[in-house]
């Protein structure tokens, strides 16, 4: 379970502000993850921001790659647990460009 602690960051059950990232449970992955760990709370942030700075019009996971010059690598992840911690929503039936829109659940969804 994750929600946002009393300052607004990423809070996950273990009280970890920043868990290791998601890997695939083999050696080479969970090594990368842990490389990566020391960044990827900035990163959220970042992609959250971003977001959020959109509102309703959101934004897609290749416009965020482009608007913050980071790799398909380094937003995916941070997008997914965003969205699984409910700070973004992924607008399934939303698309442009052929990609789904993602929006901050603070400030951009509608209903």
């Amino acid at each position: 379970m994750r929600s946002n602690g009393p300052d607004n960051t990423l809070l996950w059950s273990n009280g970890d502000h920043n868990p290791a990232p998601p890997h695939n449970k083999t050696n080479t992955s969970i090594e990368a993850a842990e490389k990566v760990r020391p960044v990827t709370a900035q990163q959220r942030e970042r992609v959250y921001n971003h977001v959020k700075q959109h509102g309703y019009q959101g934004r897609t996971r290749r416009e965020i790659q482009a608007d913050l010059d980071m790799l398909q690598q380094s937003v995916g992840p941070r997008v997914w647990e965003l969205v699984k911690a409910g700070r973004l929503v992924d607008c399934q039936t939303r698309k442009r460009g052929g990609c789904r829109i993602l929006v901050a659940k603070e400030g951009g969804v509608r209903g």
